[in-house]
């Protein structure tokens, strides 16, 4: 697919992997409309990539209310006139054992993670069908597909978006929509230090993952917009990830060892 001069909307365009995805897109000589949760946030990654001449106009908007996804979508199609490319990238993460998180945290989680992208497609659907050719693209999670302690609900988001994603995929082919799933492992992101914990255990252990395991946003920005070009339909990211999901669909006693080992790395110790 040719990017030059398509329309993007692309959503958590405010740090990490949505901020280096505003620039590549950009580069690549796509018009892009920005959302995030602020306007100076939006702003900080127009500075950064250097991309004013390609932002049709942003838009600030909170994922976690309804009212707020509809208005996105509805400010977007009024600025922009149209939409060649969704790309819903806006993600939250709480970290810790289903027994110390509040339901607050599933109910957001699964508000920004899931429903609010799966809404976006479902309402920007008819208007995506009508054009030339289009794409709809999630960042995903290798999550998604390898679930590790302490991510329970993060990982069901996921992985119910990435199996709609498979689903949505083969049903909208015939309008010249594909659907790409972005599914990296660990990334070196503000998410990392963003992310509600409810264990000290996990958050010690994420927050010292050294440089050299995961990979940068920029990777995977660059791979998620080459996917693009490619017209692919699932980008992975991490070999350690790519072990993880070998074991689980191929000797899954090995697998749930290593989930295991993890538990005891990631989790609290029980109260005695």
């Amino acid at each position: 697919m040719n990017i030059s001069h398509k329309h993007v909307l692309l959503t958590g365009a405010g740090s990490g992997i949505g901020r280096v995805l505003a620039g590549e897109l950009a580069r690549a000589g796509a018009r892009l409309i920005l959302t995030d949760l602020t306007l100076e946030s939006l702003q900080e990654t127009i500075h950064s990539q250097a991309i004013e001449s390609q932002v049709i106009t942003c838009i600030a908007a909170n994922l976690c209310e309804m009212e707020e996804v509809k208005r996105c979508a509805d400010e977007a199609l009024i600025a922009a006139k149209y939409i060649d490319i969704l790309y819903c990238n806006a993600g939250m993460m709480c970290m810790g054992q289903v027994m110390n998180m509040p339901w607050q945290d599933f109910e957001k989680t699964l508000q920004v993670n899931q429903v609010a992208p799966i809404f976006l497609t479902n309402y920007l659907l008819s208007h995506l069908k009508q054009r030339p050719s289009a794409y709809i693209a999630y960042t995903c999670s290798a999550s998604a597909l390898a679930s590790p302690p302490s991510a329970a609900y993060y990982s069901m988001s996921k992985a119910a978006l990435f199996a709609f994603s498979e689903s949505i995929r083969a049903e909208v082919a015939q309008y010249n929509i594909n659907v790409l799933t972005v599914c990296p492992g660990f990334v070196h992101t503000p998410l990392v230090k963003n992310i509600t914990y409810r264990d000290q255990a996990s958050k010690a252990e994420t927050t010292s993952v050294p440089w050299f395991i995961g990979c940068s946003p920029e990777r995977v920005a660059k791979l998620s917009v080459l996917a693009i070009q490619k017209n692919k339909q699932v980008v992975t990211t991490g070999i350690d990830e790519k072990i993880k999901r070998f074991f689980k669909f191929f000797a899954y006693s090995i697998y749930s060892k290593i989930n295991l080992i993890l538990a005891k790395r990631l989790l609290d110790k029980a109260e005695t």
